[in-house]
């Protein structure tokens, strides 16, 4: 046998190993970019809900602003639509009403009502945690003495990929302007 075929055998198959290798690598790197993507669109259109309704707290409103405040739910008044109506505006996260329209075990629901007109929010969301300061920063529960709002929202891709399903954060101090307008 020809020592310059085996050669060229071996040295061609080790290429493409190699080649099939880089494949497969780029192949599981794309998968996991699209994953890490959709789970930042689910957040970024959760969050330019929360950013419109969450800047608008107390607005049109002269006391009383705050009705709930506690991790998981708020509800305050604001004229959300600017149409010289006082609206009830709630944000609700149910931890224990799991989202069964994706496969990921881990995304709840989360509910934005306005003036008892519910919308379920059901991107992903892993995480929604409220957190009330008064103006100095201290932290309180008292809805008479709130003057920001913190949020911290995760947000999951719908399914997971190699048993990891990708995730993003975001997180934002709200101190509405409208509170020192009064």
């Amino acid at each position: 046998m020809n020592i310059g075929l085996v050669t060229s055998f071996i040295t061609g198959g080790i290429l493409m190993i190699s080649i099939l290798a880089l494949h497969l690598n780029l192949f599981q790197n794309a998968n996991q970019t699209t994953m890490d993507v959709l789970s930042m669109d689910n957040l970024k259109a959760v969050v330019e809900v929360v950013d419109h309704d969450f800047t608008k707290i107390g607005y049109g409103v002269s006391a009383n602003v705050f009705t709930t405040a506690d991790s998981n739910q708020v509800t305050y008044q604001s004229d959300i639509d600017d149409d010289g109506t006082v609206n009830s505006v709630s944000w609700r996260f149910n931890p224990g009403q799991p989202n069964t329209q994706t496969p990921n075990p881990n995304d709840f629901t989360l509910q934005r009502v306005v003036d008892g007109k519910t919308l379920n929010l059901g991107l992903n969301v892993t995480d929604f945690k409220l957190t009330y300061f008064t103006m100095n920063g201290t932290a309180t529960a008292n809805p008479d003495s709130i003057r920001q709002v913190r949020i911290n929202i995760i947000c999951q891709a719908p399914a997971a990929y190699r048993n990891r399903f990708a995730e993003s954060a975001w997180e934002k101090t709200y101190i509405p302007i409208n509170f020192f307008l009064k």
